[in-house]
């Protein structure tokens, strides 16, 4: 995906209004996160930018 300083990855989970992740076009689009230490998890925000939304998306977890 696009990896720049406005729209890279590392701007996904930077809870920042002044930056976003933007995939590239096509389809399949999916994202994994992996954090170093257990994380818990009250709630999910997804918020789409310039009128874009996602027509479907799963949010799948696990457990090692």
């Amino acid at each position: 995906n696009k990896d720049n300083k406005n729209y890279g990855k590392k701007n996904l989970i930077d809870d920042s209004e002044e930056t976003c992740w933007n995939s590239e076009a096509g389809s399949p689009q999916w994202i994994q996160i992996t954090p170093t230490k257990s994380i818990s998890l009250d709630s999910i925000a997804l918020k789409f930018q310039g009128g874009f939304a996602a027509k479907r998306f799963v949010i799948e977890t696990r457990q090692e």
